[in-house]
């Protein structure tokens, strides 16, 4: 038998509807892929927006402007590229660990640098 319930406003009633059961099916194993450390997961920080000069005492990051590297970085990193001519790039082991776009190919103090890896 159904549950009906009254409107205050007009008296017209109509039924109430059960809690429905979630289809939504969750598997402990769907974790993001970000880096282990320690007892967590760390995701990396991508579309994380700097200016270049915070990134200006890195050590481990390659300035890439030449239009063979840049070429070779977008078809690398794909789409997530976008239409930026110049990278900072930090790699480990054969792979990029990080990547860091910027437009144009002069790295000046004040552009916005984006985090595409």
């Amino acid at each position: 038998m159904s549950n009906f319930r009254k409107r205050k406003s007009d008296g017209q009633s109509f039924p109430i509807q059960q809690k429905k059961k979630s289809t939504i099916q969750t598997n402990p194993d769907d974790r993001s892929k970000g880096v282990r450390i320690g007892k967590g997961y760390r995701v990396p920080n991508v579309g994380e927006l700097k200016k270049i000069s915070d990134l200006e005492g890195r050590d481990d990051l390659t300035l890439l402007t030449d239009s063979q590297d840049v070429d070779f970085v977008k078809e690398h990193i794909g789409k997530s590229a976008g239409d930026y001519d110049g990278f900072f790039v930090s790699e480990k082991d054969g792979e990029f660990n990080e990547v860091w776009g910027f437009e144009g190919s002069v790295p000046d103090l004040r552009k916005t640098v984006e985090r595409l890896v």
